[in-house]
């Protein structure tokens, strides 16, 4: 029996590491094709941009040309009168006459369109850095924090977070976290694309979870950690050394190798949210699409042992 149990369990683990990779693969794809649509987009843009210096650069050149064209049917115009006087006048004002060729000079048409600015447009964005240009400051709001959860300041902003056995005598307003050890970011977004990291400075016994939350989660009773919840979330359970995507059922993931620091990189309009390893810049999960309709903030539960900092 023992060895039929052990089987099933290998069975059991190698099906989630097939489904893990899979769903690895997936969205690795989704986001590649995410990362050359905006490309296309970008491009789409740069090449209207010189499509429009193109023709503001066609109409200069085409004044310089007409006013050297008027300067030099000008000066056809006078010689031709010159040419019907007696010789001997016509050698009295050959100086000026040369003097005027010599500043009526043809310049050729000019261009912008410069081999950098060619290697720029055509320039793709590698991924990390088409999400890092979104990077912005996150910082926790203490108004949310779980009473054992112990912030602490970096010059001006609250950005450590660290699990503690002690209760702290804090208000139980509405916004804070009684049930679940959960805190948020200090701001909510509604629109646009945001980039974050976290370094995960101590995994703890039981792990942490790092992601986004809708405004409106459950703040005094046991939150569902999933979509439905409100929460978009990946977690690392210590104690059996597994990373999960919180959704439903909860979906196992198998980085290549233990993240040290994640980064968390959402799209509102888009309805994506994906979370990397914010070292190697392996993508870990992306949840996905959804129609996000609620303020969305930076969401950190911690567990016994567990701290964190935003960076």
């Amino acid at each position: 029996m023992p060895k039929q149990q052990a089987a099933v369990r290998l069975v059991w683990q190698s099906k989630n590491k097939v489904r893990a990779e899979k769903q690895r693969f997936e969205c690795e794809i989704e986001q590649l094709r995410q990362l050359l649509r905006d490309n296309e987009q970008t491009l789409n843009q740069r090449l209207e941009e010189m499509e429009k210096k193109i023709s503001m650069v066609e109409k200069a050149n085409i004044f310089k040309l007409s006013n050297q064209i008027t300067s030099l049917n000008a000066l056809i115009t006078d010689l031709e009168k010159k040419c019907v006087e007696p010789a001997l006048d016509l050698l009295k004002d050959v100086r000026s006459t040369l003097d005027r060729c010599k500043k009526v000079k043809f310049q050729g048409p000019e261009s912008e369109i410069k081999k950098k600015n060619e290697k720029e447009i055509m320039k793709i964005q590698k991924p990390e850095k088409e999400m890092k240009k979104y990077k912005v400051t996150v910082t926790l709001d203490p108004d949310t924090a779980h009473p054992k959860l112990r912030l602490s300041e970096e010059g001006r902003h609250v950005r450590c977070v660290r699990w503690t056995e002690t209760w702290q005598p804090l208000p139980d307003t509405p916004k804070r976290f009684t049930s679940w050890p959960c805190v948020l970011g200090s701001e909510g977004f509604t629109s646009g694309r945001h980039y974050w990291e976290v370094q995960l400075l101590k995994d703890g016994w039981e792990g942490w979870t790092v992601g986004v939350a809708a405004g409106s989660v459950e703040r005094k009773r046991w939150i569902t950690g999933s979509p439905e919840g409100g929460v978009w979330a990946v977690e690392r359970r210590e104690h059996d050394g597994q990373y999960w995507a919180l959704t439903s059922p909860k979906t196992p993931l198998s980085p290549h190798e233990k993240p040290l620091k994640l980064g968390v990189y959402l799209d509102y309009e888009g309805g994506r949210l994906s979370l990397y390893n914010g070292d190697s810049m392996e993508l870990l999960y992306t949840f996905p699409r959804t129609s996000f309709t609620h303020r969305l903030f930076p969401f950190f539960s911690l567990y016994i042992g567990a701290e964190l900092r935003l960076v």
